[in-house]
């Protein structure tokens, strides 16, 4: 393939823009996110996993599986085989160990591709495998989108053999704004139009400066949505499981006989050794029948969740419905900020977005046109993220390389 002055393999530049809602798009701040849907494609939505929270979800874009299969069940969490946390801001969790599956760049490497990991969290260095992407710039709070254009730019200019086929990027803006403010917010609001130009300048520097827009596939995605959950209800564990004594003296959660509590907004939790989990369950099940929150036994989980088969999931958790927060009393909801994620996967302020442009969102547009009747913006019907995987290996050609995932065989077919 030519641009007319260079020539390129087809080439996947993924965007993630966590916490991008897809009703952000309906604000009238995002003049360039629409334009990508329309003269691209886009989806009426993405489902995240569950937990909707980052690291599970971006570690599922990158290996098309669920938490129970990738190990990261959530941003902290316990491993009782390692008798150790994983607890997402510390270095050791960027540790080979804690992370199954085969991501993208190490797919690509072995047939014989390159990747750039661009301010790219989470995930680790360097895979289980011993694979570490050919190019990587790690995470920095501090990296503004200009920077991370630059860099893609740099790489997308380097001589073809040094020329990256996949290239990540991460960009946290908007989910930050969401955590501090909350999701209807005036700083959402600011937010919003950086994120698209950000995008614009992506896709005028790619598709119409570099002449790339039938090489490059630029598809941008995100991880989960964001719900205001600055007036919500506090259900204090405390209460439900402790003594008040018991409260006083030993304090959340030793008074229930918890030695670890995993996960926000959800927890897990793992007993001492002697304490009794029946009678911390049966206390559950009579506050649950309250409708703020449902108690799970992890082997008894939703099926749709996908959430019971790993070694990582505590015996018991406690899942608060949407309006609803855990916490206890000393705590108070006094870490809870304005907007959250991390509910349910099929409330819908927990959806994810995604769209496309390039060749992919050519070839798809064409294949509604012949089945519809089409006028207007091109869109497809809802999807689960862990499609996202087997996606971009096809675009790439390299499917025949890919490892097992829990996408669906053939998901893509109708579209390609």
């Amino acid at each position: 393939l030519s641009n007319g002055t260079h020539d390129f393999g087809r080439t996947v530049v993924l965007v993630s823009i966590d916490g991008l809602r897809p009703d952000y798009l309906t604000r009238d701040l995002t003049p360039h996110l629409t334009d990508i849907s329309r003269e691209g494609i886009r989806a009426e939505y993405m489902k995240p996993i569950f937990p909707t929270l980052t690291f599970p979800n971006h570690w599922t874009l990158l290996t098309g599986l669920y938490a129970e299969s990738h190990g990261i069940i959530s941003n902290d969490f316990y491993d009782p085989q390692s008798q150790s946390l994983f607890v997402y801001t510390r270095p050791e969790a960027s540790e080979s160990r804690w992370w199954s599956g085969e991501p993208l760049w190490e797919t690509a490497k072995r047939a014989g591709s390159i990747l750039q990991m661009l301010c790219g969290k989470p995930g680790p260095r360097i895979t289980t495998s011993s694979v570490s992407p050919t190019y990587d710039m790690p995470f920095r709070l501090n990296c503004h989108p200009e920077e991370k254009i630059a860099q893609v730019l740099e790489w997308v200019d380097l001589p073809i053999e040094k020329r990256p086929r996949l290239i990540v990027v991460y960009e946290p803006l908007l989910d930050q704004a969401g955590h501090a403010a909350g999701p209807e917010s005036m700083l959402v609001n600011k937010t919003l139009p950086i994120i698209s130009e950000f995008t614009y300048t992506l896709v005028q520097s790619l598709h119409h400066q570099r002449n790339l827009s039938h090489i490059v596939d630029l598809l941008l995605v995100s991880d989960h949505g964001m719900v205001d959950t600055s007036s919500w209800e506090m259900v204090y564990m405390d209460d439900i499981l402790c003594s008040e004594q018991d409260a006083t003296e030993q304090g959340w959660p030793a008074c229930a006989g918890v030695e670890y509590v995993d996960g926000w907004p959800s927890m897990g939790l793992w007993f001492k050794p002697g304490a009794s989990a029946t009678a911390a369950l049966s206390r559950l099940v009579v506050a649950s029948e309250s409708g703020k929150f449902d108690k799970v036994v992890a082997p008894a989980m939703p099926e749709r969740y996908h959430y019971t088969s790993s070694s990582r999931l505590a015996p018991i958790w406690v899942i608060p419905r949407v309006g609803h927060a855990l916490t206890d009393r000393v705590e108070n909801g006094s870490l809870m900020s304005i907007g959250n994620h991390g509910y349910d996967n099929e409330e819908p302020s927990m959806r994810a977005v995604f769209l496309a442009q390039g060749p992919f969102a050519e070839g798809a547009k064409k294949r509604l046109r012949e089945d519809h009747d089409w006028i207007g913006e091109y869109v497809l019907p809802p999807f689960p993220n862990v499609e996202l995987h087997n996606l971009v290996l096809r675009l790439l050609g390299i499917a025949e390389w890919a490892s097992e995932t829990n996408g669906t065989k053939g998901f893509w077919d109708k579209w390609m």
